[in-house]
């Protein structure tokens, strides 16, 4: 992968391993530039992937469906993904952020990937240097990266080394024939949180100057 679409930060900065990334139409696609980045993935020191997305969920799936193409390629818990969303802006998404005709898929399905095989790279060359073996000789899995002689770390106990190693010219997708995640039904991440309506996923404003209609009845059904 072509690292001009990407950022990583030091630790010092975000406290762990930051990914930016770029999604657009193909159509549209350009080369991006700091200002352009409107994704972001986070591997935090205590285990927690956060993915930073301008999309919306209204019941879709999409933070379903965006967390299981993330943790497909990199090889880690779906359900550990913590999906944050970004305030509406214009100039950063333009149409790209709305959530319609399944385009959170479609511009997001490259690109997140990608991001999710740099990261997982990075975090490879930073346990390859810890356990003083070749990279090759290394596999992640489940957020847990294991080598020869029982070596073993987890991804946040390698974020921010991982973040001062060289993102790769190029990272290795994965082979579609080898996906665990994506192409499976799995179960969706917000239907608790959704369906037993906690107060802070309502949002209810009011102006002085709405008013309601409303229609009087009377107390009991044989009332004139």
């Amino acid at each position: 992968m072509n690292r001009r679409g990407f950022l990583r930060t030091g630790a010092a900065v975000t406290g762990g391993l930051l990914v930016g990334f770029e999604f657009t139409p193909k159509a549209s696609a350009q080369t991006a530039t700091l200002a352009k980045l409107n994704g972001y993935v986070h591997i935090s020191t205590y285990d927690v992937v956060t993915l930073l997305i301008g999309k919306g969920e209204m019941g879709q799936g999409t933070i379903t469906s965006l967390s299981q193409i993330l943790a497909e390629e990199l090889d880690c818990d779906y359900k550990r993904i913590k999906t944050m969303f970004t305030p509406v802006d214009a100039k950063l998404y333009g149409p790209m952020q709305g959530t319609f005709g399944s385009l959170s898929v479609r511009t997001m399905y490259t690109p997140l990937r990608q991001a999710g095989a740099q990261a997982k790279d990075m975090l490879m060359q930073a346990a390859a240097q810890k356990f003083g073996v070749a990279k090759s000789d290394l596999r992640a899995e489940n957020g847990i990266i294991t080598g020869p002689n029982s070596a073993r770390a987890t991804f946040g106990s390698l974020a921010e080394a991982a973040a001062k190693m060289t993102p790769p010219q190029t990272a290795t997708l994965k082979d579609p024939k080898n996906f665990k995640l994506v192409g499976t039904s799995i179960k969706r991440l917000d239907t608790r949180r959704r369906s037993t309506a906690p107060r802070s996923s309502v949002s209810i404003r009011s102006s002085p100057a709405c008013c309601t209609p409303w229609s009087p009845s009377a107390p009991c059904s044989a009332a004139r």
